[in-house]
């Protein structure tokens, strides 16, 4: 009798022992509160978009994102995102963030769509936000698509 209570007692501490251990190596997906996401994809495309300001975008991106856009190509990326002209009418973001944690280390992403009115027509702006722990958000991707071709642009 002795000798199946050790046992027991021993499966027991390596089932706590494989929980505690897998808890901390496996992935933990949580919905993460999008109120401060929201309202930084609102002041970024302002900020942005009024009046073409590239460094407002270099400000706010990701590492990977601001070594691209100081490179010669993304700058003449830059210049197509501009071809809708000045922001007239920002109309809100729509979207969701979601954090992954992994050993402990934390990152949220977030991915919204925004409505605005440009100079030359409206179109959907896209934006991808990414934070890592408690750090700031940064943006990971930013895209302007015109609702309709731009004279002297082929869709």
């Amino acid at each position: 009798m002795r000798s199946s209570s050790y046992r027991i007692a021993i499966l027991a501490v390596v089932v706590v022992a494989a929980l505690i251990v897998g808890s901390r190596l496996a992935p933990e997906k949580k919905t993460a509160p999008a109120a401060d996401a929201h309202a930084y994809v609102d002041a970024a495309v302002v900020a942005i978009c009024t009046d073409w300001n590239r460094e407002a975008l270099i400000d706010r991106a990701a590492p990977e994102l601001a070594a691209a856009l100081q490179s010669s190509a993304p700058r003449e990326y830059f210049v197509e995102l501009s071809a809708v002209g000045p922001l007239k009418k920002y109309e809100g973001a729509t979207g969701d963030a979601k954090t992954v944690v992994y050993n402990g280390n934390a990152k949220t992403t977030a991915d919204y769509t925004a409505r605005a009115e440009f100079e030359r027509g409206p179109a959907t702006v896209n934006i991808s936000l990414v934070k890592f722990n408690e750090g700031d958000w940064q943006i990971a991707q930013f895209q302007v698509h015109p609702d309709s071709p731009l004279p002297g642009k082929t869709p």
